[in-house]
């Protein structure tokens, strides 16, 4: 029938700009027909999507902390619809908004008028920011030295210990893989509970996997 261009709302690509192949996907006809729907909903309501905006939440926004009025039942249902929107997004490339939305979801159970505030934010970000999208690339990363620690050393907590490989275990076949985790947190970034959050970016060669 063709190349694959589509698949559940997703942009599929076989070709980066550059030139060379390898699979990507991305979220632009999703994002924007999503961005459709949100402002028609609001024009509706006599309001209006905000300006550009460069960041996914207003400046100093911290929603465990907003103090205002509870969601009515439909508004309620609106928040649960536009996260779940938000959700599939992500998980269609936009991973650039992974932490909010995990912020933000976090108050489904009783969202208040100031966190769907904070969700229609989030869609004005969106309607602003560059597209994204994850590429799948086989080659081996260029890691920077210095920026990753080669070898640590775990004998204080393992003990004198070593891994244990099966006996008749088969040769290696094909070419090495290389994986790579990036771990970062927003220490105590919860001003209610001190709790952190905590982000994970797994990789196997160049392709982002969890």
């Amino acid at each position: 029938m063709g190349p694959l261009e589509q698949y559940l709302a997703a942009n599929i690509n076989g070709q980066l700009p550059n030139g060379s192949m390898a699979w990507s996907i991305g979220a632009d006809n999703y994002v924007n027909n999503v961005l459709v729907e949100v402002k028609v909903t609001l024009e509706s309501k006599g309001m209006k999507l905000k300006g550009k905006s460069s960041k996914l939440l207003p400046n100093g926004y911290c929603p465990e902390m907003d103090g205002s009025p509870e969601c009515n039942a439909v508004m309620t249902q609106q928040s649960k619809a536009y996260i779940g929107i938000l959700r599939w997004a992500l998980e269609l490339g936009r991973v650039d908004i992974v932490l909010e939305v995990s912020l933000m979801s976090s108050f489904n159970a009783l969202p208040r008028e100031g966190h769907l505030e904070a969700i229609y934010h989030m869609f004005a970000y969106l309607a602003t920011a560059d597209q994204h999208s994850i590429v799948f690339d086989a080659s081996l990363p260029d890691l920077k030295p210095g920026l990753m620690v080669v070898a640590t050393d775990w004998t204080d907590f393992l003990g004198d210990v070593s891994e244990a490989i099966p006996p008749k275990m088969p040769k290696p076949r094909g070419n090495p893989v290389n994986t790579t985790c990036f771990v970062d947190a927003n220490h105590a970034g919860n001003l209610v509970t001190c709790r952190s959050q905590t982000g994970i970016l797994n990789f196997v060669m160049k392709s982002p996997i969890v």
